[in-house]
């Protein structure tokens, strides 16, 4: 499941490790993870979006968007991905949050 934060018609995207054992290294992709045993799907976006941001969104702001099923052939395996949008009221605070995470990651 995963979180698409947007504010203004823009939406916040990260760019995936170039680690070979995650799908598609090195490609911009949304805020996410996999599901744990007895997790809902919107209770592992909200956990996974915080995992990778340390940044705990507000869950009324949290709305289903979409649910997309696709295949790894290679793997013989069916993923099916939930998606959320969450609206960022407070863009100001939101950016004070995140900047600290770009920065740590770019060094």
């Amino acid at each position: 499941s995963v979180i698409i934060p947007y504010h203004n018609h823009k939406v916040l995207l990260q760019l995936r490790s170039n680690n070979k054992k995650i799908f598609y290294p090195l490609y911009w992709g949304c805020i996410g993870g996999a599901k744990e045993f007895r997790e809902s799907p919107k209770s592992t976006a909200i956990r996974e979006f915080y995992e990778e941001t340390n940044i705990k969104l507000n869950k009324k702001n949290i709305v289903f968007f979409s649910r997309f099923i696709f295949f790894i052939q290679q793997r013989k395996k069916k993923i099916v991905r939930y998606f959320y949008i969450y609206k960022i009221r407070k863009i100001k605070s939101f950016i004070k949050k995140i900047i600290p995470i770009i920065n740590s990651v770019n060094g």
